[in-house]
């Protein structure tokens, strides 16, 4: 019995320590990938769209509602090219759902926007929700690989 005693208060700290270290690793990914998302706002705010790519892995998948799949940077650089062009975005997003596992990781989350048509000055305005899934980069920031996002009106 004291050799299982003394087992459990040698092992006990090993696994308490490590949990709180992975707790802390998961607290600074969180902060990284909200990092993310100021920094993705802030280029679709400005028409970025280097800085938009930016935030994007290789082979991204956008899953726009209504629209046909966008799959890898090219494409995805096409499309928000198209979209930048065409309108003047106004775009907020808040993820109150981060789950990281390992070094991949998933957020929901809400947007709203203000969509101004550059050619006749016409303005659209849209709630909705999205799922984000992100993947680890080696230097320790995070990049979208797949979004989708759909709008709450009918």
């Amino acid at each position: 019995m004291k050799k299982y005693c003394f087992l459990a208060l040698m092992i006990f700290p090993i696994f308490f320590f490590t949990s709180c270290q992975t707790q802390q690793d998961a607290e600074k990914d969180v902060k990284a990938i909200q990092t993310w998302a100021e920094k993705y706002m802030a280029a679709v705010k400005s028409a970025d769209l280097e800085g938009l790519m930016g935030v994007q892995s290789e082979d991204v998948c956008f899953l726009p509602a209504h629209q046909l799949i966008v799959q890898g940077k090219e494409a995805a650089r096409k499309w928000a090219k198209q979209l930048f062009d065409a309108f003047e975005l106004e775009y907020n997003i808040e993820l109150p759902y981060i789950e990281v596992l390992g070094d991949w990781a998933f957020a929901r989350g809400v947007y709203n926007s203000k969509t101004k048509v550059k050619a006749d000055g016409q303005i659209f305005e849209d709630t909705g929700k999205f799922i984000n899934i992100f993947k680890k980069q080696s230097n320790g920031e995070w990049i979208c690989s797949y979004s989708i996002w759909n709008s709450d009106k009918q």
